[in-house]
């Protein structure tokens, strides 16, 4: 199994004195006495938390999401099309699990999350990686990759590492050559709530919905959009038929989700406070984000990157063509500052590094403090 990235970013996020990681995808937000108050209301009540729930999600907590992501497909959605899950990475197994043969090929676009490869493994299928370098003949790369044993493609936007979006076009060519050559169209939308800069932050469900039809199926989180990553709560949308057969691997891998993170979700939903909640850590990271990308200006000839315009990081290309694995253990111990390798991406990320804004503004204040004084001033001893 091709499980050297993963451990990477893994092992370049361990707590250690005087590390600063600005490597894991966590969005660390101070919740109010409203939210922590909830949090205890579930805590107490014994009979419900520790207890199994339904395999599927609990049948309210599935009615309301449906009816969240009704609004966000702009279509009607059935809590039987609703699998709540331990998460996006357990729902991405779940549904690999279930669709892929021995052999059968999902199509992914470079630079990618490393699990999806480690889950197309673990299913048994094969990784079909397609550069997003050269974005005019994108969709036409993907096109040729085609084969009998195509089985799916994959889409991550905004992605991860890179905070890339497709363009409506692009979005929809790849929906309708999902739907002509009835192949599955797996969005990966753990970040699409995190979109920055557009005045339709829906558009990719819609006109995947609209276009792939009964191939789309969206696996969600709100790890990154509440900032409750340790909570472990997320759910698949699919047809009613794709997700009673997905549910059966989730029933095998995990029973269902933790039944606190079930139950505090369905009180946000309940209190009227998911949509809020989400609309101050939005606010919040777009600060993080303009923080970050003020820092790295100062450091022009250091760096060169895109403000990304969704997801939780900084993708930027090291100028001096420096390796990028060597660049981020020497500044490790330089600066004890923790960054991710563009390597554990995939070739395409080769000579970039990860930068996380997930981070407390602080965090992000001093690590970047830490970065540019020693590139500003090389005779200091950080």
């Amino acid at each position: 199994m091709k499980l050297i990235a993963s451990s990477e970013i893994k092992k370049r996020s361990i707590k250690q004195e005087g590390i600063i990681s600005l490597s894991q995808g966590i969005t660390e937000y101070a919740f109010d006495d409203e939210i922590k108050n909830l949090l205890i209301k579930c805590i107490k009540d014994e009979s419900a938390i520790f207890s199994y729930t339904e395999q599927s999600g609990i049948k309210q907590l599935r009615e309301y999401i449906a009816k969240w992501f009704s609004d966000k497909l702009r279509r009607n959605v059935d809590k039987d099309n609703i699998l709540v899950t331990n998460g996006a990475i357990t729902a991405l197994a779940c549904v690999f699990l279930t669709l892929l043969n021995p052999n059968d090929e999902v199509i992914l676009l470079s630079p990618y999350y490393p699990s999806f490869i480690e889950q197309i493994t673990l299913a048994c299928g094969k990784e079909i990686i397609i550069s997003t370098k050269e974005r005019k003949q994108l969709v036409e790369n993907i096109k040729k990759k085609i084969s009998q044993n195509t089985k799916a493609i994959i889409i991550n936007c905004p992605s991860n590492p890179a905070g890339m979006l497709l363009d409506k076009n692009e979005f929809q060519q790849i929906a309708e050559l999902c739907y002509n050559n009835k192949i599955f169209l797996i969005s990966d939308e753990t970040y699409a709530d995190l979109l920055y800069d557009n005045d339709d932050d829906d558009f990719a469900r819609n006109i995947f919905q609209q276009y792939a039809q009964e191939y789309y199926i969206a696996i969600n989180s709100f790890s990154k959009s509440l900032g409750i990553s340790g909570m472990r709560i997320g759910f698949i949308y699919a047809e009613k038929t794709i997700i009673t057969e997905i549910a059966k691997a989730n029933d095998a891998i995990s029973i269902c989700a933790p039944a606190l993170s079930q139950y505090f979700l369905l009180q946000l939903f309940e209190n009227d406070l998911l949509v809020s909640l989400m609309k101050k850590i939005k606010n919040e990271l777009i600060e993080r984000r303009d923080i970050l990308c003020s820092q790295l200006d100062l450091l022009h000839e250091l760096f060169s990157y895109k403000k990304p315009i969704g997801g939780l990081y900084v993708f930027a290309e090291l100028t001096k063509n420096e390796n990028d694995i060597f660049f981020c253990d020497n500044l490790l111990q330089t600066t004890k500052v923790s960054l991710v390798p563009g390597s554990a991406f995939g070739e395409d990320g080769k000579g970039y590094i990860r930068i996380s804004f997930g981070a407390k503004k602080e965090v992000i204040i001093e690590a970047m403090d830490r970065i540019v004084d020693c590139y500003k001033n090389p005779s200091k001893n950080i």
